[in-house]
């Protein structure tokens, strides 16, 4: 098998030019994207973080755009009004307007729907005990990171929560922990695009798998997690696809969504969701390959190749500058044309 830097100079060597079919789709950002990731992502989208600078563009208008960044951030920046002037896009991607963000409201349209695959959930603290049991996890529904997140062992320690917790769920077994990257477009079905592994190393993220007293979770401490990218392999499964599947038919206008989920045994459990799941490694790449496609005709094989390089480059470079992410294998990142999954939302 190759390494990873004699195929990256080879396909360099081979495919020096920056491709024509470059640049074709417009991303807008909003949020404070840290500039590697921003020049990462330049190399192929045209990145867009000004609503102004993107209306003076005609071109750009009558691009296809990909939206990433927090709902109301994208609703305040005013790309909205400015897309809609004429010429407008061909095709929007993870248009926020008809999205639903709030994991409250995901949740109780989950289980209202009767899907199993998300833990046993309460709203009302009062009715936790009944409803869920102990021991359970009691979260703040506008914590990220896991910040605000308590395990919770019996009555005592649920009565002494502060109102902030709004959110509880039992403690499930999770022995693993994977972010899922799906695309789902106006003509792809849904599709896998990226794998990564989530390992717990800090007190925090350990202390929602394993049995520590509530002084030992510092509610100020955020989780933090070693990722792995992996193979798409073990996820070609109809139990992981199916709550794919759910998550694109509750939002009809979603398209790319990072999903999170904890396995206990063979059984997947859905933990969140979120419209902008981080830029790392070669998701930038994929992400283009398929939104293009999606929007216009299959990549030649030349932009592929180059597509396929910056890929190895990139994940290669991070992995490199980072003590928390790994590579499982070459073959990860190695079959660029035909990596994915694809499976029709039903």
């Amino acid at each position: 098998m190759l390494d990873f830097k004699t195929y990256s100079d080879y396909v360099m060597s081979m495919y020096p030019q920056v491709p024509a079919e470059f640049h074709r789709v417009v991303m807008f950002c909003t949020g404070d994207i840290k500039k590697p990731i921003s020049d990462k992502v330049s190399q192929v989208f045209h990145y867009q973080n000004d609503s102004r600078e993107y209306g003076a563009s005609y071109t750009l208008k009558s691009e296809p755009i990909l939206l990433w960044g927090k709902k109301g951030d994208i609703e305040e920046s005013g790309v909205y009004s400015e897309m809609y002037k004429k010429p407008h896009p061909k095709k929007i991607y993870n248009n926020v307007e008809a999205i639903v963000t709030s994991k409250k409201d995901l949740l109780e349209i989950y289980q209202n729907q009767g899907h199993d695959f998300i833990p046993k959930t309460s709203f009302n603290k009062k009715k936790a005990a009944r409803e869920i049991g102990f021991p359970m996890i009691a979260k703040s529904l506008n914590s990220f990171q896991s910040r605000g997140v308590e395990k919770v062992s019996n009555s005592q320690e649920l009565q002494a929560l502060s109102a902030d917790y709004d959110l509880f769920q039992e403690q499930i077994k999770i022995q693993d922990e994977y972010r899922l990257i799906f695309f789902r477009g106006f003509t792809t079905p849904v599709t896998l695009l990226a794998a990564f592994h989530r390992e717990p190393i800090n007190q925090k993220s350990k202390g929602l798998r394993e049995a520590m007293t509530q002084e030992e979770l510092e509610e100020k401490e955020a989780s933090e997690f070693k990722w792995t990218q992996v193979s798409l392999q073990k996820f070609n499964r109809p139990d992981v696809f199916s709550i794919a599947s759910t998550v694109f038919l509750t939002n009809p206008f979603l398209n790319v969504v990072g999903i999170d989920l904890a396995f206990e045994e063979d059984r997947a459990y859905y933990i969140e969701q979120n419209i902008t799941p981080g830029l790392i490694s070669n998701v930038p790449f994929l992400l283009y390959k398929f939104v293009y496609e999606d929007a216009f005709y299959s990549l030649d094989s030349y932009t592929v190749k180059r597509l396929q390089q910056l890929s190895y480059v990139h994940a290669v470079q991070r992995m490199k500058e980072s003590d928390d992410f790994e590579i499982e294998s070459l073959s990860v990142l190695e079959d660029f044309q035909g990596l994915c999954f694809k499976k029709s939302t039903p």
